[in-house]
């Protein structure tokens, strides 16, 4: 293996790592306060997610196109691109 790529190991190893943990909250908070407040009879339980990003010279057309089939593919509520 070259050592260029060898020098990638690092990052990759903590993307990975990164990755799992956020997969390890998400299923924390379904398991530990989602599920508890489900469970309450006749609960109705809303969970809201908020994404912002901020890209100096912003997004690129093509990514917005994507970002914004992915958001109505995936049943977002609303989705917005907002220029500064």
């Amino acid at each position: 293996m070259a050592e260029a790529e060898q020098g990638n190991w690092p990052a990759l190893e903590a993307a990975i790592q990164a990755k799992v943990r956020r997969h390890e909250k998400w299923s924390l908070i379904a398991n530990e306060i989602i599920q508890h407040l489900a469970s309450l009879p006749n609960s109705e339980v809303i969970v809201t997610l908020e994404i912002q990003a901020r890209v100096p010279g912003g997004v690129p057309d093509n990514v917005v196109r994507t970002v914004s089939e992915n958001c109505c593919t995936l049943k977002f509520g609303t989705q917005a691109f907002e220029k500064d």
